[in-house]
């Protein structure tokens, strides 16, 4: 079912969320803190989730009976105590002609007795975490301390929806039944900071939540999320979130400062969702911090192991460059907590660490497995004012910056793993055109590179090019004698040996065997690169069983001319190649 639009929706009616599925809440208008009840049709009768308050039973009881009769109402969840979720416990038990049963957890029901109702309750860890209730399965899963010791979801399988309780949850503005994706994380986050004891907590959360196909989630406070990549994104942000900050500060200001920040942060939030150009959420942050400090520059280092990064700076565009991991900034910014201010290169900067470099997981680059950016660090840099003095960092601007820590390691690792994904492409088109024992380019670069190379030439016969064909002399006879290992350890040190005779313009090829191909452009006297080559190859020592062993080359020279291809190209400098053999190898023919 197909969630209706923000406009179709009207909080004076039940709204179905899927089939079967009803929204029965209460909108108080001017509260931020929304509670929804949600109702589900059984062939048995209905499961009230979350039923609410004294003060809003009324308006959801109203809306059940547009539903289905009051007495079809057979089960009751109770997700946690709160008075706003389950405080209407006793107006229940009055208006609901039964029989109903409370289906909660032990920890609950000490505290739900409190509310004076006499219902029946029945317990989910007793039933192995699941029950069918009108031919309907239901599985509870359980998040302990999220945000109390008893705390548990509801998952209905048949929709694949989730009555998640308090996660996911949002202060929200206004009646926002539906979440709008560009805006909800910067709702979730501050919610979730604040209400969550601690990361370890919601990284249990969500790997309980993830054993499940859920495809929409029903909170009890905030929106409801369709579709599975907005719930993988909300488990993913979630399982990385730092909480607790009621430890860390203020109560009062921290929660000022969120109120402040947060339509900078849902900004910034809509432009990491809406992009795949970092470019563009740099633009963003630089934005909100240039209205609160002298900014200079940002520039961002995405943690891929203990040596290197990917560093995003404006030269670059933001593109990402791999550098030596810079420990002096690492070292600054561990020192210290959320935000350091210090100074670089003689003026003020902020260090902000986006995560910890201990919770880094990478691979190298570029051959290894995919690095994933789980620490970065944004470097904030600020103008000094005239007079050298620190500029002051302003409550807004730290508020800003703290709260945008986790937006802003998802937008890091995004572009991260994009730049990874273009660095290994290119790192494995490379590798399949280089012969793994001599270095060289191999036969499949002759179609690509190497044709480019002859039609630049036939444009510019100013630039003149040459084909040059290296064969081994009495190779053979290596392999016969010394064995094909010292064979191997001859050809590469003879791949070695052309490398460095070259120069870095010229294409080094191994044809196959002991054959190579040498494309010399640029270059009006070929000749003097094959003496070189060929000096190069009759100098070269060897240890151990192979010590007395001599390598000579024969190597034929061809120009290119304007009508050449690279078939008709090869076969001249073949043909000159076989005439140095003729005359009795270890010698260069040029033709």
């Amino acid at each position: 079912m197909t969630a209706p639009t923000p406009r179709e929706l009207d909080p004076a009616l039940p709204i179905a969320v899927d089939e079967g599925v009803w929204w029965v809440g209460h909108y108080v208008e001017g509260d931020a803190f929304q509670c929804h009840a949600y109702l589900v049709e059984t062939a048995d009768g209905g499961v009230l989730l979350d039923p609410g308050s004294v003060l809003t039973w009324p308006s959801t009881r109203a809306k059940i009976q547009q539903i289905m009769p009051l007495d079809q109402v057979r089960w009751v969840v109770a997700h946690h105590q709160d008075p706003d979720v389950i405080g209407a416990l006793r107006d229940i038990e009055a208006d609901l002609p039964g029989p109903v049963t409370v289906i909660t957890h032990w920890r609950i029901e000490t505290i739900i007795h409190s509310y004076g109702a006499t219902l029946p309750l029945l317990r989910v860890e007793e039933h192995d975490w699941t029950l069918t209730l009108g031919g309907r399965r239901f599985d509870f899963v359980f998040t302990p301390y999220a945000h109390f010791p008893g705390a548990f979801c509801t998952f209905d399988g048949q929709t694949g929806t989730l009555f998640s309780s308090d996660l996911f949850g949002a202060f929200t503005e206004g009646f926002q039944l539906y979440a709008e994706a560009p805006d909800y994380l910067a709702q979730v986050l501050p919610f979730h900071q604040h209400y969550m004891p601690g990361r370890e907590v919601l990284m249990h959360a969500m790997a309980r939540i993830r054993q499940h196909p859920v495809r929409r989630i029903a909170p009890q406070h905030g929106s409801i999320i369709e579709g599975d990549a907005q719930v993988t994104f909300l488990c993913d942000r979630l399982s990385e979130l730092e909480c607790g900050l009621y430890l860390l500060a203020d109560v009062g200001k921290d929660i000022a400062r969120i109120s402040k920040v947060r339509g900078e942060l849902t900004r910034l939030t809509r432009t990491v969702l809406g992009t795949h150009a970092f470019a563009d959420v740099i633009a963003s942050v630089a934005d909100s911090v240039g209205e609160l400090l002298p900014l200079d520059l940002i520039e961002v280092f995405a943690h891929l192991d203990d040596a290197s990064c990917l560093h995003f700076e404006p030269l670059s565009q933001y593109r990402g460059r791999v550098k030596p991991q810079p420990a002096h900034l690492m070292a600054l910014a561990s020192s210290g907590g959320v935000l350091n201010l210090v100074t670089l290169d003689g003026a003020p900067a902020l260090l902000v660490p986006l995560a910890s470099c201990d919770d880094a997981t990478a691979g190298g680059l570029p051959g290894g497995a995919l690095p994933v950016a789980a620490s970065a660090l944004l470097v904030v840099r600020l103008r000094a004012a005239p007079d050298a003095r620190q500029p002051a960092l302003t409550e807004d601007a730290a508020a800003y910056l703290t709260q945008a820590r986790e937006v802003l390691l998802a937008a890091v690792s995004k572009a991260a793993e994009l730049r990874a994904l273009e660095l290994q492409r290119t790192h494995w088109i490379e590798r399949s055109m280089r012969d793994e024992l001599t270095g060289l380019y191999n036969r499949l670069y002759l179609h690509v590179g190497v044709k480019q190379l002859l039609e630049q030439a036939r444009r510019s016969m100013a630039n003149p090019l040459a084909l040059l064909m290296v064969d081994l002399d009495h190779f053979k006879h290596v392999n016969d004698t010394y064995g094909h290992v010292a064979g191997d350890q001859v050809l590469a040190a003879v791949g070695g040996a052309i490398r460095g005779a070259i120069r870095q313009v010229d294409i080094p090829v191994r044809l196959g065997g002991e054959e190579f191909a040498v494309f010399t452009g640029g270059n009006r006297n070929a000749l003097t690169v094959a003496q070189r080559i060929h000096t190069a190859i009759g100098d070269l020592r060897f240890d151990g069983d192979i010590a007395a062993l001599r390598i000579t080359a024969s190597i034929g020279v061809a120009h290119f001319q304007a009508d050449d291809t690279l078939e008709t190209l090869t076969t001249r400098a073949d043909a000159r190649l076989y005439t140095a053999k003729r005359a009795g190898r270890d010698r260069i023919s040029v033709g």
